[in-house]
């Protein structure tokens, strides 16, 4: 039995954690905004990159720059890393 007491609150302990973190992502401009669901609005996201990493619920964001023709660079920003290059793709 306290087995079993101990399962379901482990459970729900899953559960309220992987609420508080749930993430979602949303496309403003040219940038692929991945932010925490629980902690902000998505309709309050400002397009501007600067004020986009300001933003405390934002935990990622995506884009590509066009470094010639038909070639693209992936990029990324993250709070702990700051930007980073990605890797070349062909289109």
């Amino acid at each position: 039995m306290r087995a079993l007491v101990m399962a379901i609150i482990g459970l729900l302990l899953f559960g309220a954690v992987w609420y508080y973190f749930k993430e979602d992502t949303k496309v403003i401009g040219i940038y692929k905004v991945y932010y925490y669901a629980t902690h902000c609005n998505p309709d309050e996201l400002l397009p501007s990159f600067s004020q986009l990493t300001l933003t405390p619920c934002v935990n990622k964001i995506t884009w590509m720059e066009e470094i010639g023709p038909k070639l693209y660079k992936r990029m990324s920003w993250t709070p702990e890393y700051g930007t980073k290059e990605g890797g070349l793709v062909r289109k």
